[in-house]
């Protein structure tokens, strides 16, 4: 922070802004305001910034005549003050400018624009023409000639000079400031409560009208007091209400800075190097469920807040009925992807450049949590990119996932449940593999569906997996809660059997719970009476897995695959290939570990590849993929792979082994031999310093079987494994 310091008077909008400027880019100030309503109005920006900034406003609050401005700029040591006090405030101006001058210290006028902001005044439907005065007193005089109530939006500061003709007091309704000193101006004045519209802006044309219909208001006044002052909104009403307007016109004969020109001046005086135009601030929020109701309060705030909004029109629609905090008019942009935002706000920034005050405050709206299968993830990715040659501010808002309300309607925890999206998860086969694996391992799983369509499908899914629990003798207590427009005033949280779901017609935005009473009970099919469905090792028995008794497929067996996949040392999301996968048992029990797992099963004979999609579809693996080729061809266009078994080779075993070396050198290997040919070529291979960490096991296993009332050991071929690790070339 600069130890230049800045005194600003303030008591309009360029004001609030050059201290919003100030305190981004750590100029230390003093700012002054000689109204309450001025120091809430200073306060509200203090709190929106300190949460950014930390404490950076030093507010004095009073009217200060020229001695008592002296005194503080005495007192305290300022290299330069800025008069942004209102244009018609010309007695107050005039003090700051002679005080600063005795004290030495630069003077800067920070002037309002009061022009239309291209606007065209024109003339109304049916109205006069409009009417300019010099001052408040000559507008009072002409309208003391005229009837029909009078709407004055000139403040309280010079009401009294509108109420000396009795006559117009009693015709007059006054806008004034929501704040104590106003409404005792016009108590002072005889204004009555009925007459007193104490509201605090912006003011939208939409707003005027109303205003001017419901108190059948013949005449406006107003100062010209430009864009910031609301003076083109006031003209727009008048001319749709079809009523003349009084303009006390601007006093200050041009003197003055610009906005663009005092930050110029400051930027000289201070050694600062003040942006062209302030840092934007974008939320990226969370809009919960739907309703209003369900946003959390700084969700609410932001949007509150935002001059510009992003979205799908159903959010956009939500946003509009909290409306905007600071400005009569908010633009909204029905847009929620990266490539339709990112061309707004570089325009956006462009016409920003050109007014170095003007905030560019963004909220890009997401339906339900910001972190939970949103788009928002990859948006912020993006903006973060966007924001290396745009500096600003980005802040993500959470929101209500549908999930937590559906778990707290029904009362239950989320954070043991399984969860499952049908948005974008590849067919209708593959979605439904997803959530019958997820649903045999979880006693509770939330479904987020596309509408009644995959609730049909959800009730199709669980009332055949109630049926062959029934068969397999199994407890088959599967129900489905399902949530239908929630936090809507027609919600409805209802717990449904499969069946009732099957049968279900009303369209609507539907989350469900699956309800798996039965976990623990069931037996997986075809898996022998002491097989339950939930596992969390690996170890399936060989009666689990589909075979073809007249087609011979070799499969592993359960003991070997028990040493194989402990061998292979599995991480995290790792891509494992299975070369020679035959009936699929050991890409599948290496599935089931792990979703984050990606699994390439490889077999030439294509009855072994349909055995292995069934053993997949089964299991209800979406992470196992079955590829019909002879390795090692196909395999360049697979992910480089950080494991791999291979069960059968086709003596092609150099190759192959040189093929996953050149696409990962430090890969992992596990291979089977049972003949003793193919374990000599293998301890060959591995003679060379390409690999490293070789091990080398006989597996033998034997298996009681019973023969009468005794039981007899059968052994199983012994079967050689060796595992070693790829070596990065130095």
């Amino acid at each position: 922070m600069t130890d230049r310091k800045v005194l600003i008077f303030a008591g309009t909008t360029e004001g609030r802004k050059l201290a919003e400027m100030l305190a981004e880019n750590g100029v230390a100030f003093v700012v002054c305001v000689a109204t309450e309503y001025g120091a809430q109005v200073m306060r509200e920006a203090e709190s929106h910034m300190a949460a950014r900034y930390g404490e950076w406003i030093d507010l004095r609050q009073g009217r200060l005549d020229a001695d008592e401005m002296r005194a503080l700029m005495q007192d305290e040591t300022f290299s330069v003050v800025v008069d942004a006090t209102h244009p018609f405030a010309v007695e107050v101006s005039e003090n700051i400018r002679l005080s600063a001058k005795r004290c030495g210290v630069l003077y800067l006028r920070l002037k309002r624009d009061t022009g239309m902001g291209g606007k065209s005044l024109g003339k109304g439907r049916g109205t006069e023409e409009i009417h300019y005065f010099a001052d408040s007193s000559s507008c009072a005089e002409f309208l003391s000639r005229t009837q029909g109530n009078v709407l004055l939006t000139t403040g309280s500061k010079e009401l009294a000079m509108f109420c000396e003709d009795e006559g117009l007091q009693e015709r007059l309704y006054v806008r004034v400031l929501p704040g104590l000193e106003s409404i005792r101006l016009c108590d002072q004045a005889g204004i009555p409560g009925s007459r007193i519209l104490a509201l605090q802006g912006p003011f939208s044309p939409e707003l005027n009208y109303a205003l001017l219909k419901q108190y059948q208001i013949s005449w406006m006044v107003t100062k010209e007091s430009g864009p910031a002052g609301g003076y083109a909104e006031k003209i727009e009403a008048a001319q749709k209400a079809g009523i003349p307007v009084c303009v006390i016109g601007n006093p200050e004969k041009g003197e003055g800075l610009t906005f663009a020109q005092t930050v110029e001046r400051l930027r000289d005086i201070l050694g600062v190097l003040l942006p062209l135009h302030r840092k934007p601030e974008i939320a990226l929020i969370g809009m919960g469920m739907g309703s209003r109701e369900g946003l959390t309060v700084e969700a609410w705030e932001a949007c509150r807040e935002a001059e510009y909004i992003f979205g799908a029109k159903r959010l956009l629609e939500i946003a509009k009925e909290i409306g905007p905090q600071r400005r009569a008019e908010t633009a909204y942009y029905p847009y929620y992807l990266s490539e339709d935002i990112l061309p707004c706000l570089d325009e956006l920034l462009e016409q920003a450049s050109e007014d170095p005050g003007r905030s560019l405050r963004i909220a890009i709206l997401f339906s339900g949590d910001s972190g939970f299968y949103s788009g928002c993830e990859k948006l912020y990715r993006d903006l973060q990119k966007w924001q290396v040659q745009n500096p600003s501010r980005i802040r993500v808002y959470p929101g209500i996932s549908s999930v937590s309300y559906l778990a707290a309607m029904t009362g239950m925890s989320w954070q043991d449940a399984g969860i499952v999206s049908s948005h974008g998860k590849g067919t209708k086969d593959q979605w439904a593999a997803q959530l019958l694996r997820t649903v045999r391992e979880h006693e509770k799983t939330f479904v987020l569906t596309s509408g009644v369509e995959d609730v049909r499908i959800i009730g199709e899914l669980m009332q055949q997996e109630a049926d062959d629990r029934a068969v397999s003798g199994s407890v088959p207590l599967i129900s489905i809660v399902t949530g239908e427009s929630m936090s809507y005033p027609d919600q409805e949280v209802r717990e449904r059997t499969p069946r009732e779901c099957m049968e279900l017609e009303e369209k609507g935005i539907y989350t469900c719970l699956i309800l798996n009473r039965g976990l623990g009970k069931e037996k997986c099919p075809g898996a022998g009476e002491e097989m339950p469905c939930r596992m969390i090792t690996h170890g399936l028995p060989d009666s689990a897995f589909l075979r073809e008794e007249k087609i011979t497929i070799p499969m592993t067996k359960e003991e070997v695959r028990e040493v194989v996949i402990s061998k292979l040392h599995l991480t995290p999301n790792a891509v494992v290939y299975d070369i020679g996968s035959g009936t699929g048992s050991v890409s599948v029990e290496i599935a089931r570990l792990d979703p984050g797992l990606k699994v390439y099963a490889l077999e030439r004979k294509e009855e072994a590849v349909e055995l292995t999609r069934r053993n997949a579809e089964k299991f209800g693996l979406q992470n196992l993929k079955v590829i019909r080729t002879l390795a090692p061809e196909g395999m360049d266009v697979l992910p480089a792979p950080t494991h791999a078994f291979i069960g059968g080779s086709d003596g092609h075993m150099k190759e192959i082994l040189d093929k996953l070396r050149s696409q990962n050198p430090a890969v992992r290997v596990v291979v089977t031999a049972v003949c003793l040919e193919t374990l000599t070529e293998l301890m060959k291979l591995l003679e060379c310093p390409k690999y490293t960490n070789v091990e080398i096991v006989n597996l033998q296993a034997s298996r009681a079987k019973q023969l009468g009332r005794y039981h007899l050991m059968q052994a199983e071929n012994p079967i050689y494994i060796a595992a070693f690790d790829g070596k990065e070339p130095e």
